[in-house]
């Protein structure tokens, strides 16, 4: 009588073993995780930053995201449903560009266009946002200028708002007119 120890018997067993043994690492860890308040599978953190702005009928925000394969911070646009809840936004953190490191708070402007003034690896943009019904993504940055600066960017922004246009053309002649009174 001979024992049945065939070499295929012994390596299925190795395997089985094996499949035990990942089964309860991945157990454990996860128990672990969710004991430290975490979760294996990480998720995007996101916030809203500012007040939102009527596009279209739809209501369009700032947001703050913290996640990511690099589990880094950026900036990005949403889109608020009727709960206050963001149910698209973009550029997302899980993508790898765009990456928006600062941004300023969008803007309502004529005609249903807003503009939002953003940075990209130290660059400010300033950029017109309008709605596009045959794109999923729900927007698109249409007209785009570039802006010296921050504060270049908030004035920008600032004169969108007052006249639909990105210049600065009221500061820039009330501070004219006050130097030619000097």
């Amino acid at each position: 009588m001979t024992p049945n120890a065939s070499p295929m018997g012994q390596v299925i067993l190795g395997f089985r073993s094996l499949l035990v043994k990942i089964a309860v690492f991945v157990a454990m860890a996860s128990m672990l995780a969710w004991i430290l308040g975490g979760t294996l599978w990480p998720k995007t953190a996101v916030r809203i930053v500012g007040e939102p702005v009527e596009l279209a009928g739809r209501r369009l925000v700032l947001v703050d995201q913290i996640g990511g394969p690099l589990d880094r911070a950026t900036f990005g646009l949403g889109e608020l449903d009727a709960e206050d809840r963001i149910v698209r936004r973009r550029p997302r953190a899980e993508e790898m560009t765009p990456a928006w490191s600062d941004a300023l708070v969008p803007v309502a402007g004529a005609d249903g266009v807003a503009a939002v003034a953003y940075a990209i690896a130290g660059r400010w943009t300033v950029a017109t946002v309008a709605w596009s019904d045959e794109d999923e993504r729900g927007w698109d940055l249409r007209e785009s200028i570039d802006a010296v600066d921050r504060w270049d960017a908030v004035r920008r922004l600032e004169a969108f708002q007052r006249t639909g246009s990105f210049e600065p053309v009221a500061a820039s002649a009330a501070a004219a007119s006050a130097v030619a009174a000097d």
